[in-house]
């Protein structure tokens, strides 16, 4: 159950905003192959993997485990989606993300 959360909740962020696997794989510096066995909830994901992942989409790690509903993901993008842009657009760590994290 809990391999199905992750997959379903990762799946369900990426698309609410909008990114191919493949951009959320450039934007979590992993593989594309990683985000498809994400999303397929058929492989064990490392820790630092979900990581990842769960910051290229804009969200605390842990809300890729709980179950949520599509409806309140769907409630969530304009906020992820304007961190992503700046994470984005701001890839060199001394501009302004890295700024605004320090």
């Amino acid at each position: 159950m809990l391999k199905e959360n992750i997959a379903k909740n990762i799946r369900s962020y990426r698309k609410s905003l909008n990114l191919s696997q493949i951009k959320l794989a450039e934007l979590a510096n992993v593989h594309k192959k990683t985000v498809i066995r994400a999303e397929s909830g058929k492989s064990e994901l490392k820790l630092e993997v979900i990581e990842k992942i769960s910051n290229a989409l804009g969200i605390e790690a842990d809300r890729v485990f709980e179950p949520v509903d599509e409806k309140e993901i769907a409630e969530e993008p304009l906020k992820v989606n304007i961190v992503n842009k700046i994470k984005f657009l701001d890839e060199d760590s001394s501009g302004l993300w890295g700024s605004l994290s320090a």
